[in-house]
């Protein structure tokens, strides 16, 4: 094993108790031995909320700069085959790094666009399977506002962070919060805030 910090860290912070904890590696970017040993490690938190009925919290942040060569296919079913497996209520999001299935690598700029894969979109299956935050907006006619801004743009220009949800569970709101009354984005990423509605059931 090789020494140094190159392993994604992720933290979830909360005001209820966590009972557990889970770190679930991803697969890596297809890139030489060499590349991989050095490069981040993604991952999944999955936490686990003290009597909560097992309801999981799931923090991922997936693989920058694919650029189309199956990582990010390969780290989706990694979350729905082994991290969202046999769960009965979970939220999962984080930072996919993949554009939601409605949005183009087309509609972005020639230096952009050559991140992300042609055709179907990497997060498609968890959009076809489960409850997403912003396929709740779609369904109210509401236009999802993008969460994502490159360094050389002056406002975010697509959406490349998702929030799921087991089918027990609803999103009441959602929200991708503005910049700062300055003008100012804190991040090259925008929070997502949302409530959820649990079924009885």
């Amino acid at each position: 094993e090789h020494l140094g910090r190159v392993g994604m860290h992720l933290v979830t912070f909360s005001r209820y108790r966590i009972s557990s904890a889970t770190r679930w590696q991803l697969p890596l970017l297809k890139e030489s031995k060499i590349r991989q040993l050095f490069n981040l490690r993604r991952c999944a938190l999955d936490t686990v909320l003290e009597d909560s009925d097992d309801f999981a919290l799931i923090n991922t942040h997936l693989s920058a700069f694919s650029r189309g060569d199956g990582t990010l296919e390969k780290q989706v079913d990694t979350l729905l085959t082994k991290v969202l497996i046999g769960k009965k209520s979970w939220l999962l999001a984080g930072d996919f790094n993949s554009l939601a299935p409605w949005q183009s690598p087309n509609d972005l700029s020639d230096e952009e666009a050559a991140y992300y894969p042609q055709g179907q979109s990497p997060v498609a299956p968890l959009y076809a399977n489960y409850n997403a935050a912003f396929s709740t907006l779609r369904e109210k006619n509401i236009q999802v506002p993008f969460t994502y801004k490159p360094y050389s743009a002056s406002a975010p220009e697509c959406t490349i962070d998702h929030a799921f949800t087991s089918d027990n569970i609803q999103f009441s709101r959602v929200k991708v919060l503005p910049p700062t009354q300055e003008g100012r984005y804190l991040s090259d990423h925008q929070p997502l805030e949302f409530t959820l509605s649990f079924s009885s059931s």
